[in-house]
């Protein structure tokens, strides 16, 4: 009750008295933990040894239950607490944050027994916060959810590549059959031919055989894009057509195929308009798509982002650019830019762009030989210049400005909300009850498996007999082990500002020998920026005064005779040891280290004051 009411105090005081953090109610177990309102009152029950991996029986709305986690319940309540609990799933090997022994591990447990429905799967939490809003942007950016996301993401990564490059061979065979094509039709116009058949014989084999290849091959990439819209369509029907990047790519297949009939049919005055809208439409598509990768894709959420922005900004607009259209038209009706409104309207919106092209269109002369009206045509042209050129478009200049730099600053929580992003669209296909690939493909599961962290980590550690069950990952960052793709040299600089010049190599975390395990996960790594934020998370702990080594095995929790942590070392005075020259090694620093944990089991079984303290000299350890 009183961490329900957020009596800090209180819980303090039950808590110093022996009151056990984890006591959970019989009915639902329901723990101290998870009725936390109050941020401070989490830290208290977390520094006496609360256990947020402990779950709870929730009901749902259909009426089943499902177990959930304090950080289930904190994501929804409290998002200050639930950072808490994911600050305390980062520590280290308890040496110096600048040593070169650092290790620094990410204990994935807590993310491991988060609530998984049947929709997201391991991505149900990470959806909630995404759907949270910017309130929960410091969940999403938070060293150990984007630690999570880099991995699956890395593991889902062949399937995007896969879908890219399908994509990317359907819109170059869409591209260059539109290029014989057209060749093959303006060989049509020299020959007097009016067919594109009699034309394809006359052309050459080149021509005839090249125009079939390209003809199926594009024939094959519709069918395969309409059966993976299809897919998608059936998955989650609503969802999809709520994402207007499905109607652009539905709008590609209508005129692909529109394309494709028309040359069947010979229909060469048709072709080209669908035609042109395929391959301007295949390319946009192909754009966005690679957009969907975290490292890029930032620059081209910029770029729709900014381009909604001026869309908005036109329709505010559009009544003025319309009166100076109506305006021009009828002072120079005869004038060959605005002699019908819909041409006016056009000019007047390349005007916006400074082609004013005064010496042609508003001369004296020039409007008199045209059957104008002088005078007024130069007025409006004046108020035209000011209002529009001077006024209007350096107001879109200076949003554009200011709406990037605003960009900019959120470019990490842009990149993490892409990472989420395209992890689900993968598994919206693959994973669902519901999806195409569970019901047509007959080893659909070991696509499924393929793509799950927590059952490969699983997997990964029950083979390494070495490291204790758990989902404890590990780098070292101030080690040369990292890794450095091909790729990164041939980006170009401006292109690297958000992209990390180099990788960390991951291990798994050996509690017993409190060090990073021999071999690495050959699959992952985790980009320097990554490693960088959680040095900063972890010297703000520092800061203050908190235990970066390992918080949730706190001075409390030895004196209560809890597991002790191996990572930290225990500091006693001279005078409880039994060993006089040890004693007088510690010096005048007072201090002496035990290394057995027989030592350590007595003392903490006395009433003497122990002092967690880290060394980063190797013969302490």
């Amino acid at each position: 009750m009183s961490a329900k009411c957020s009596l800090e105090e209180n819980v303090l005081m039950l808590l110093e008295n022996g009151a056990d953090p984890n006591a959970a109610s019989k009915k639902d177990h329901v723990t101290p933990l998870h009725r936390s309102k109050s941020t401070r009152v989490v830290q208290t029950l977390l520094h006496y040894g609360a256990d947020p991996t402990l779950s709870m029986n929730s009901s749902r709305r259909d009426g089943t239950f499902v177990q959930r986690t304090a950080l289930d319940i904190l994501v929804d309540r409290n998002p200050v607490g639930a950072k808490v609990l994911l600050d305390d799933c980062i520590f280290t090997n308890g040496q110096d944050l600048t040593s070169k022994h650092l290790v620094v591990v990410f204990d994935l447990e807590l993310l491991s027994l988060a609530e998984q429905t049947i929709e997201h799967g391991e991505m149900t939490y990470h959806n909630k916060v995404v759907s949270g809003g910017s309130g929960m942007n410091d969940l999403l950016e938070h060293p150990i959810s984007e630690a999570f996301l880099q991995l699956k993401y890395q593991l889902v990564r062949p399937h995007s590549l896969f879908n890219v490059s399908m994509y990317l061979s359907f819109t170059v065979c869409l591209t260059l059959l539109a290029v014989v094509a057209t060749a093959v039709m303006a060989e049509c116009d020299t020959m007097s031919f009016g067919s594109l058949w009699p034309c394809l014989k006359a052309t050459g084999d080149f021509y005839r055989i090249a125009f079939f290849v390209l003809f199926l091959l594009t024939g094959m990439g519709t069918l395969m894009i309409f059966l993976r819209e299809l897919a998608q369509a059936y998955t989650n029907w609503y969802s999809y057509w709520s994402d207007p990047e499905n109607w652009l790519e539905c709008f590609l297949i209508f005129s692909t195929i529109g394309y494709m009939v028309s040359l069947s049919l010979s229909a060469s005055t048709v072709a080209p308009h669908f035609g042109s809208l395929a391959v301007l439409t295949a390319w946009l598509e192909f754009t966005l798509l690679i957009g969907r990768f975290p490292s890029i894709g930032i620059y081209i959420f910029m770029s729709v982002h900014v381009l909604k922005l001026m869309g908005a900004f036109f329709m505010f607009f559009a009544s003025i650019m319309f009166g100076f259209a109506m305006a021009f038209h009828m002072l120079l009706p005869n004038h060959t830019p605005f002699d019908n409104l819909f041409s006016s309207i056009a000019k007047v919106m390349v005007m916006m762009s400074g082609e004013f092209e005064y010496e042609d269109n508003f001369l004296w002369t020039k409007v008199e030989e045209s059957g104008g009206s002088n005078g007024t045509a130069q007025l409006v042209f004046i108020l035209f210049y000011f209002v529009i050129s001077i006024v209007i478009s350096n107001l879109i200049i200076g949003l554009t400005v200011n709406e990037t730099e605003e960009l900019f600053k959120t470019a990490g929580v842009m990149r993490v909300q892409k990472t989420v992003q395209q992890i689900m669209v993968l598994e919206d296909v693959l994973i669902k009850e519901k999806s195409v690939a569970s019901k047509l493909l007959p080893r659909s599961h070991v696509l499924v498996r393929r793509t799950q962290l927590f059952p490969y980590l699983y997997k990964v550690n029950e083979a390494d007999e070495t490291v204790p069950p758990g989902y404890k990952i590990c780098i070292r960052p101030h080690q040369k082990d990292r890794y450095q793709p091909w790729w990164r040299a041939i980006i170009p600089f401006k292109l690297n500002l958000l992209v990390d010049d180099s990788d960390h190599f991951i291990y798994l975390f050996n509690e017993t020998e409190c060090a990073a395990a021999e071999a690495r996960l050959a699959k992952f790594t985790l980009p320097d920026s990554l490693v960088q934020k959680t040095l900063s998370l972890l010297r703000a702990r520092e800061a203050d005064g908190l235990d970066y080594a390992s918080p949730r095995y706190s001075q409390k929790w030895l004196r209560r005779g809890l597991t002790l942590d191996r990572c930290s070392k225990i500091m006693l005075p001279p005078d409880m040891t039994d060993s006089p020259a040890a004693a007088e090694s510690a010096g005048d620093k007072g201090t002496l280290v035990f290394r057995t944990e027989s030592q350590l089991t007595d003392i903490i079984d006395g009433d003497e004051e122990t002092h967690i303290m880290q060394s980063d000299d190797d013969d302490d350890n």
